[in-house]
């Protein structure tokens, strides 16, 4: 379901699978989608060359009902102190060995949900480094070690303003 979801929200905003972004001059890409409910979809991709240089590409889609319109599309490049401290959160956050979902199970004698409560906002990183891939899909409640990462990506970087995305009413 998870795949499903993202991929349509994916291919409506012209965003080609994660692989395609990799090239010989790229040694990093990572996206990160975010989808709050009843409100417009994000997507921001970096693209790390192996020389340091980073390119930004920001979509915004009109609604989550229309995605394929997009609000905002653009593509900036990134200074190399705002790429450092990307990767450093990144691997502070121990990325790479961060389960792709949240696992269900119980802890401090609460259950553990498996990527989202009803009504949260959904955040998935994707990741292509070294030839191997990886993915992290969760709830804004659950992002845990990974929000200062993918918040300082999406809001200072990108600059998207999360809380100013238009709304959907809620379907009936």
């Amino acid at each position: 379901m998870m795949a499903r979801e993202y991929s349509w929200y994916l291919r409506s905003m012209g965003e080609k699978p994660l692989a395609e972004s990799v090239s010989p001059g790229h040694a990093q890409v990572y996206r990160v989608v975010v989808l709050p409910p009843y409100s417009s979809p994000v997507v921001v991709r970096l693209c790390v060359e192996t020389s340091g240089i980073a390119e930004l590409v920001v979509k915004v889609g009109h609604s989550d009902r229309n995605p394929e319109v997009l609000a905002v599309n653009r593509i900036t490049d990134v200074s190399h102190q705002d790429v450092h401290k990307f990767l450093k959160l990144l691997n502070d956050a121990d990325f790479w060995s961060v389960p792709t979902t949240e696992p269900w199970g119980r802890r401090l004698g609460k259950p553990i949900a498996p990527a989202t409560v009803m009504g949260d906002t959904n955040w998935m990183l994707e990741a292509i480094k070294e030839g191997g891939y990886h993915l992290v899909y969760r709830g804004a409640s659950n992002l845990g070690s990974l929000k200062d990462s993918v918040v300082f990506l999406v809001v200072s970087v990108a600059k998207v303003d999360l809380r100013s995305l238009p709304t959907q009413p809620a379907p009936r």
